[in-house]
């Protein structure tokens, strides 16, 4: 019987790392077939001028800083209705209490917990960001507002297709983050997004918090 249960766990855990393995290779794909157009996002980005701090995300273009208490009461009306990048920021970059059970939406009817070691082990100590996101752009007619409403509707319950992020809604008081947005004409978002990314892990060893390979 013994035997039988450690077998059973054994194949657990090599799903678990395969789909890892998937995510990873996946994600370096990604990477690697829109490396020419991150470059020259980089390029209007700026090497090594990025700290990811508030004055620094305004220069670049980056407003609201609203509350996600104050979406989740008052709606997202004031959330522009255009393609760009958005990111939710937490102002006191402290380690949060966790949450045993996720508040987010079964989407799918699947659940959005992961494990309290998880969520440590993705923590960035000392970031002012902790989710990077994205909203249209060539493949895609969403806006700012569509995807950061779907975002808050997740996060109050809701059964809607924003898993991305996710982790957030495990943080204690999440209630307390806020939502900056920076809206785009001519760029794709998914190149700012993902040279964003990369500077971010470039200056914390890590992606951020809630970005999921």
């Amino acid at each position: 019987m013994d035997a039988y249960i450690c077998e059973l766990c054994s194949k657990k855990e090599k799903d678990y790392l395969s789909i890892k393995l998937f995510r990873i290779l996946n994600w370096k794909l990604n990477n690697i077939l829109i490396s020419l157009d991150v470059r020259n996002a980089k390029s209007k980005i700026g090497s090594n001028s990025m700290n990811f701090q508030r004055n620094d995300l305004e220069a670049f273009g980056f407003e609201g800083f609203v509350k996600i208490s104050h979406l989740k009461t008052n709606g997202c009306d004031i959330v522009p209705k255009q393609m760009g990048v958005y990111i939710v920021v937490n102002e006191n970059p402290q380690k949060f209490n966790y949450l045993k059970k996720s508040i987010g939406g079964y989407f799918k009817d699947k659940d959005p917990t992961v494990s309290i070691l998880e969520l440590k082990n993705n923590w960035v100590d000392n970031a002012y960001v902790v989710y990077i996101g994205k909203a249209g752009g060539v493949t895609s007619n969403a806006t700012l507002f569509k995807r950061i409403n779907q975002y808050i509707q997740f996060g109050k319950g809701k059964k809607i297709g924003h898993r991305g992020g996710r982790y957030i809604w495990q943080l204690k008081d999440s209630d307390n983050l806020l939502f900056a947005w920076k809206p785009l004409i001519d760029e794709d978002p998914r190149f700012i997004e993902l040279s964003l990314i990369n500077e971010f892990t470039k200056r914390y060893n890590k992606m951020p918090f809630a970005n999921l390979i």
